[in-house]
């Protein structure tokens, strides 16, 4: 349709590509203007040099881009990252970068390419940052040669489970002490082992916290610097692991189980004084749906589980 109307790509805000195609769908696309698109999804591989200068291509037509969505499903490196964030226009903000597991042990970052001059103040200013399933990522955005601003970052969600790379840390480290002046929202969905190596010293700006409820989590709020602007914290959790009844709930405490320890530890911790002295709210989400009549019982057993949090009006339950 395009081929036959090439104006209506004028009207075009959001192109979303949901599965990897030929280079020859890439190559029609490049002869289109996008001078509307905003949003922009693509499931590419980039196996073949035709097909990344072809993405690449595309991607520098939207000179109005604002979203901008890639879901490798072959390995990434520099030579891949790096041009294309080099012909994307200084209008992007939001950047998500998914990562296939069988690809997630790319992640050179010794570039062979050398990519034209380019003047920093026309790099993109990202503003909401995702990644999915590779620390490596990280370690090539936060890379002096990388050609994208992160300074202004409001947000950044990072997850990886399948990660068994010692120092996971490390690469989320230089990540937070690149954008400290602007990061305010944290997303973390990662194993306990790499929450707790993090050093959160670069994050006392940050304003929202969103984590798994995991004892990793303990140590990594225990090391947070002091006076921080944290206000909210949010737990993502199942209601089998943590709602209890009042019979489990006083055994439990008799028993000093795991989680009435760590439920009490953690009040404990974000209770502490001069720590969090802008901490509102404490929200635990729950990733199941309940009836109004099973939510309301659940509600009350996680406020009987937290109750220094629930008698200050600080603590939230929701589904």
């Amino acid at each position: 349709m395009l081929q036959l109307c090439p104006h209506l790509s004028y009207h075009v805000r959001s192109l979303t590509l949901p599965h990897i195609l030929s280079n020859d769908v890439y190559a029609l696309l490049t002869q289109i203007a996008w001078p509307r698109l905003h949003t922009l999804s693509l499931y590419p591989a980039f196996d073949h040099s035709p097909t990344r200068d072809n993405i690449n291509t595309l991607i520098s037509k939207a000179s109005q881009l604002r979203k901008l969505s890639l879901s490798f499903q072959s390995a990434l490196d520099c030579d891949t990252l790096y041009p294309l964030l080099h012909v994307s226009p200084s209008s992007l903000e939001v950047l998500t970068l998914q990562v296939s597991i069988k690809a997630r042990s790319s992640g050179s970052c010794s570039p062979k390419l050398a990519l034209p001059p380019k003047d920093p103040s026309t790099y993109p200013r990202i503003r909401e940052l995702i990644v999915d399933n590779s620390w490596n990522v990280l370690e090539m955005l936060v890379d002096a040669r990388c050609p994208v601003d992160l300074t202004h970052m409001h947000t950044l969600q990072y997850c990886d489970f399948a990660s068994e790379a010692a120092g996971i840390g490390r690469p989320l480290e230089k990540m937070f002490h690149v954008a400290e002046p602007a990061l305010r929202e944290l997303h973390l969905n990662i194993s306990d082992p790499w929450m707790a190596d993090i050093d959160p010293s670069s994050l006392s700006r940050l304003a929202h916290l969103h984590v798994q409820y995991s004892s990793g989590i303990l140590t990594l709020l225990s090391k947070w610097p002091a006076q921080s602007n944290l206000s909210s914290i949010l737990f993502h959790t199942v209601a089998s692991k943590i709602a209890l009844t009042a019979e489990e709930l006083q055994e439990a405490a008799a028993a000093a189980t795991p989680l009435f320890v760590f439920s009490r530890t953690l009040e404990d911790v974000v209770l502490r004084p001069g720590r969090f002295p802008q901490l509102t709210t404490v929200t635990i989400s729950l990733n199941a749906w309940s009836s109004e009549e099973d939510a309301q019982e659940i509600r009350r057993q996680i406020q009987a589980l937290f109750p220094r949090l629930h008698g200050k009006q600080m603590l939230a339950v929701h589904f």
